[in-house]
């Protein structure tokens, strides 16, 4: 959520609650939205798992199915992610 008008003015990046007591699993979640965050409409999906999976020093399928699993855990189970 942006913070202002401009954004110089920052953003506040919110987690779902359901993550709240699964703190590890946070950053995994914060990083795919980070990149969005910086570079905007000019940034994929396929950005954001890049990213993601180079900060935490796997690899990007990992990374990917580690995504579609906290997803699919909110959706109630396997959802269009689960089958990828």
């Amino acid at each position: 959520m942006p913070k202002g008008e401009r954004p110089e003015d920052g953003f506040t990046l919110c987690v779902n609650p359901y993550f709240s007591t699964r703190l590890e699993q946070a950053p995994a979640l914060v990083l795919y939205q980070l990149v969005l965050v910086n570079y905007g409409e000019f940034a994929s999906p396929d950005d954001a798992e890049i990213f993601g999976a180079s900060v935490l020093g796997i690899g990007r399928d990992e990374y990917y199915r580690t995504l579609c699993t906290l997803t699919d855990e909110l959706a109630g189970g396997p959802g269009d992610c689960g089958s990828a």
